[in-house]
């Protein structure tokens, strides 16, 4: 059945060059220039800094077809894999909370809603010596209000753990605050922080540490906070740094105004609200990454990207 989906795929991918290839070419320049035919490259218009992805201010689709529409990025990972947060950033995360899942922001994970949902289809492999392989990301994603509702990515790549860390996990910390500019301006800002690693059952499991991550919800095993918030004052360096919290914080950056390309400086913010999601799986290695079907998803998305790219240059879409 794989292999057949696998031929489907070449076929439809040799369909959309040949259609491409095939068609009409109309040079007429739209949407003020826009794309132009007869070759040429496509710019994005963002580039991969020191700190991550910049949009320069347009719209990009992540591996899900919904917008990326993210401000600014880091992660200290750039491996082969990605996750969204609308399938869970493969595993749930994010399905319990309150915070930042609302219209014009992010996409509530589709499916996964236990642990037998997210799980049951995989077949995950089991090293002969006893450890444990897992998935592993740190991106943080700054996102505001968008038309509609959109996913961001988490760059993932994959470490052996310890012989003491028996599960994988993932942590997702979302943040929100309403932030004055200089010039008059308000936005409504939110901070995405997505981590994935390997972590000792016997550490999440003690009384001390899993009193702070909230409930428990045994059906998903994941942990769920409670909406926390605080009044404190952003500048445009300086966040919440307490403890394990670490929220709107530019500290080591170019500093909010440059790295999220801000109109002007922030001069008054509302009260800071959070929310965070542990979920942890301990079934084989890379438990806690993006299911298998995100590679097919992604080629069709490629394949649907040429068709999209041909039918611009071509002259074809509807006016």
């Amino acid at each position: 059945m794989i292999r057949k989906a696998g031929w489907w795929i070449v076929v439809l991918f040799l369909i959309a060059i040949l259609l491409c290839h095939n068609l009409p070419v109309n040079n007429a320049k739209r949407f003020g220039g826009g794309f132009r035919g007869g070759g040429g490259s496509r710019k994005s218009g963002g580039s991969w800094g020191r700190s991550g992805w910049s949009s320069g201010g347009r719209t990009y689709q992540t591996i899900s077809g919904r917008p990326r529409t993210s401000l600014y990025s880091r992660s200290s990972y750039y491996g082969s894999r990605r996750s969204v947060n609308s399938n869970g950033f493969g595993f749930g995360l994010g399905l319990g909370m309150v915070v930042g899942y609302r219209n014009g922001f992010l996409a509530r994970p589709l499916v996964h809603h236990t642990y037998v949902d997210v799980h049951s289809k995989e077949n995950y492999n089991k090293r002969k010596d006893g450890y444990l392989e897992c998935a592993v990301a740190n991106t943080t994603v700054y996102v505001t209000n968008n038309i509609d509702v959109q996913d961001v990515e988490s760059q993932e790549d994959a470490r052996l753990c310890n012989f003491w860390e028996d599960v994988c996990y993932g942590k997702l910390t979302i943040a929100e605050v309403n932030v004055t500019l200089s010039q008059g301006s308000t936005i409504d800002l939110i901070e995405i922080k997505i981590q994935k690693g390997c972590g000792s059952s016997s550490a999440f499991n003690s009384k001390k540490i899993s009193s702070k991550m909230g409930n428990y919800d045994e059906e998903r095993k994941c942990w769920t906070t409670s909406v926390q918030s605080e009044f404190a004052t952003l500048t445009d360096t300086d966040g919440i740094v307490d403890g394990d919290w670490n929220i709107f914080d530019f500290s080591g950056t170019r500093g909010a105004k440059k790295e999220l390309q801000l109109s002007g400086s922030i001069t008054s913010n509302s009260k800071i609200q959070w929310q965070q999601e542990i979920c942890v799986c301990d079934l084989g290695d890379r438990c806690n990454e993006s299911p298998n079907s995100n590679a097919i998803n992604l080629t069709l998305f490629a394949i649907t990207s040429i068709l999209s790219s041909c039918f611009y240059t071509h002259g074809l879409f509807l006016k």
